[in-house]
């Protein structure tokens, strides 16, 4: 999808600058045959108006096309929540609610919370199958992030603010590089996967030195 979208924006692209710049010859119907500005235009318009406008449609039509994400075979759907700019750690310390979990009940304790995304993460490695990150990394933004950040008031009065902050901090690099690399998957860009799941350990793992 993002390969059709970058094609139909760049075709776009080439056919509405070329006809853009598309030399005209005006009738004059201005006082002693002045070629006025209307005149440019109406020239312009009747020459080279459809192909420019249909550039610009090829080229709004591939923006949006290439900014869609796909599931590939995984799934169907939209881009997760966590591959947006900003993830969901982010928006919960802006104040919006963390993304909704499909279970509900009691919280395990944030600790127990670090310990199983840092399992999960532990488990895979750059041979692992694609399918086995996607359906790890998905299982981690759509039920362990949301758990911890529906606790982050009692990591505040447990921490205290500064030590949250530092924690948080490392937990958010997480979030968004397991984002990222749920983001390489349906995109088909699985060579980016390694260095992503580096990344989220690395941040799980500092995140919970702070926990202790």
């Amino acid at each position: 999808m993002k390969v059709l979208g970058h094609g139909l924006f760049v075709t776009g692209v080439l056919v509405s600058s070329c006809f853009a710049a598309r030399a005209v010859t005006p009738t004059a119907s201005g006082p002693d045959g002045v070629i006025t500005a209307k005149d440019r235009v109406q020239a312009w318009g009747e020459a080279a108006g459809a192909p420019f406008a249909v550039g610009v449609v090829l080229m709004v039509a591939g923006g949006v096309l290439a900014r869609r994400r796909r599931r590939g075979g995984m799934a169907q759907g939209t881009e997760h929540p966590g591959g947006a700019p900003e993830g969901a750690v982010d928006l919960a310390l802006e104040g919006e609610a963390p993304h909704a979990r499909v279970a509900t009940g009691s919280h395990r304790p944030p600790r127990r919370v670090v310990e199983a995304i840092r399992d999960k993460l532990a488990a895979l490695d750059a041979k692992s199958d694609p399918q086995t990150v996607f359906t790890a990394v998905d299982d981690i933004l759509e039920n362990d992030v949301p758990e911890l950040l529906e606790q982050r008031q009692a990591l505040i009065d447990d921490l205290g603010l500064a030590k949250f902050a530092e924690m948080i901090g490392h937990f958010a690099m997480m979030e968004r590089n397991v984002a990222r690399a749920w983001s390489a998957i349906t995109d088909g860009a699985v060579g980016e996967i390694p260095e992503c799941l580096a990344r989220a350990k690395l941040g799980i793992e500092m995140a919970r030195g702070v926990l202790g």
